[in-house]
């Protein structure tokens, strides 16, 4: 299981949304994909706040905010609903409790991502013609671009294994370096 933060004293609501960013642990950026009922976008935080500005808490489904070392995320059933958060990373983990896996994203290689008018996320195009906004740096000619992820395992009382839990660590190059924008 993920080192797991869950504080019932913090509550995070529509109206104290800017609260989840003083969870963060330490002063480094973070990147991040925010899940709402009609859209999926990305950028950047840190203590500050989000860039682009702002994230919307009222039609906000869930959040992950991630570097390479852990992951916030928020996330709740319904609107009008109070957000549970977890904050998760590896520390103390061994090895047979995680497992680390990158996906390449469904993205168009025939048309070139383009820079957002954000100044902070490229938008990419998929195969089947929609389009997202990632925050990853933009270059004309954009390597395809996977996600890493690190799933937490465990096994039952059969011996079944389990994936009991996920986070994001990244968007990575084909190089298998750090996207960061």
């Amino acid at each position: 299981m993920p080192q797991a933060a869950m504080n019932d004293r913090t509550r995070i609501t529509e109206d104290n949304f800017s609260e989840l960013l003083k969870l963060l642990p330490d002063g480094n950026s973070y990147q991040y994909i925010a899940f709402y009922t009609d859209k999926v976008t990305g950028g950047k935080a840190d203590a500050d706040g989000f860039n682009p500005l702002p994230v919307d808490p009222r039609h906000l489904l869930e959040i992950r905010i991630f570097n390479p070392d852990r992951e916030l995320k928020a996330a709740r059933l319904g609107m009008g609903r109070e957000f549970r958060w977890r904050l998760a990373d590896e520390a103390g983990l061994s090895d047979g409790d995680i497992y680390e896996e990158s996906h390449y994203l469904d993205i168009d290689g025939t048309k070139d991502p383009i820079p957002a008018d954000d100044g902070v996320n490229t938008i990419f195009h998929s195969t089947t013609g929609g389009a997202y906004a990632l925050p990853v740096p933009f270059t004309k000619q954009s390597p395809p671009v996977k996600i890493k992820l690190v799933n937490y395992i465990r096994y039952d009382d059969y011996g079944n294994l389990q994936i009991v839990d996920y986070r994001i660590k990244g968007f990575i190059r084909g190089d298998g370096s750090y996207a960061v924008a």
